[in-house]
């Protein structure tokens, strides 16, 4: 019985990664460490001029990626922030690349574009939520 289990357990895993494309995630050399640093500092600055509240801003799945063989890196994930009546707005999708923001409704189908996945590009092996975070002045 407890190997029937375990061979349906592995089965079914096996089964769910199938078809799934998925971006690799073998992690960055240095220049790309260095140009995903650099692109959070920035993304850090856009942010801060672009939400209302950036100080409450909640940012989860953030990870940086790149065309495989270039330093070009794109940072994708969710943000969470206030609105002008002080309550959370939701979570939203973003993408940042090439020193523009894009965020919202209006620029989804662009979002879903950039951080689509895809095996020409490699992802870091960090989440980057946390360096997106307001730490004060």
């Amino acid at each position: 019985m407890r190997l029937f289990y375990i061979a349906s357990v592995s089965a079914t895993l096996a089964l769910c990664t199938i078809g799934t494309p998925s971006i690799a995630a073998e992690g960055f050399n240095a220049a790309q460490k260095a140009a995903a640093e650099r692109s959070v500092a920035d993304l850090r600055d856009e942010f801060d001029l672009k939400l209302v509240d950036y100080t409450s801003a909640r940012f989860r799945n953030v990870v940086a990626s790149a065309w495989r063989g270039t330093d070009s890196v794109r940072i994708c994930g969710l943000v969470n922030a206030k609105n002008r009546s002080g309550g959370y707005a939701g979570w939203n999708e973003f993408a940042y690349s090439g020193g523009y923001l894009l965020t919202g409704p209006d620029d989804a189908d662009q979002i879903a574009k950039l951080c689509a996945p895809s095996d020409a590009r490699i992802q870091d092996t960090k989440d980057y939520s946390s360096d997106l975070t307001f730490k004060g002045s």
